[in-house]
């Protein structure tokens, strides 16, 4: 068990560490879609009471817990409660642009995906995230869902509703036709 603890640090250390810095001269900048000033400022509003009700009360009430134990239903059955408390929390991490560590902090759970696994591939990694984390995101996600069109390209089938394997099939045959045989370095 020793080899598949040892094997499990060594790649989430190389997951999670950057060996090259990213400077903006490395990236490729031209052709990325602008926001628009309302999707902007969208994003920048102050998170009202009514989003983060929305937010939490979408989870799955038995979604795995994350670090501190407690479930999506503990807050949806105390929602009278804590509600204020929750909303000035996310409110806060919106405006500021940070979160307490506590609430950053996420355990990562390694399942089996075979018997008698013999390397760390045998297992599936889950992410047990915090509820008011993902709530959090899940705010974000909103406010950005109505916007996504206008920055997702045209051959981009991720990040959109209702979009699946079959996209892409259609995106690469396109690809095919339109500029011949694809480079092999894009072949498995």
């Amino acid at each position: 068990m020793a080899f598949l603890q040892q094997e499990a640090q060594n790649i989430f250390k190389s997951l999670f560490q950057s060996i090259e810095r990213c400077t903006p001269s490395s990236l490729v900048l031209h052709d990325i879609p602008k926001v628009s000033q309302d999707f902007h400022d969208s994003l920048l509003n102050l998170v009202t009471s009514e989003e983060v009700c929305f937010a939490t009360f979408s989870m799955a009430p038995y979604k795995a817990p994350g670090v501190n134990g407690f479930q999506p239903i503990f807050y949806q059955s105390y929602w009278h409660i804590i509600s204020d408390g929750v909303w000035r929390l996310v409110n806060k991490a919106f405006y500021t642009g940070s979160i307490p560590p506590k609430l950053d902090e996420t355990l990562i759970v390694p399942v089996l995906k075979v018997d008698n696994p013999t390397s760390f591939r045998g297992f599936r990694s889950i992410n047990l995230c915090n509820v008011i984390f993902n709530v959090i995101c899940k705010v974000l996600v909103n406010r950005m869902r109505p916007h996504l069109g206008s920055i997702i390209g045209p051959l981009q089938s991720s990040f959109i509703p209702n979009g699946g394997t079959f996209d892409n099939a259609m995106i690469t045959h396109y690809m095919h036709k339109k500029k011949g045989k694809m480079d092999s370095s894009f072949q498995n």
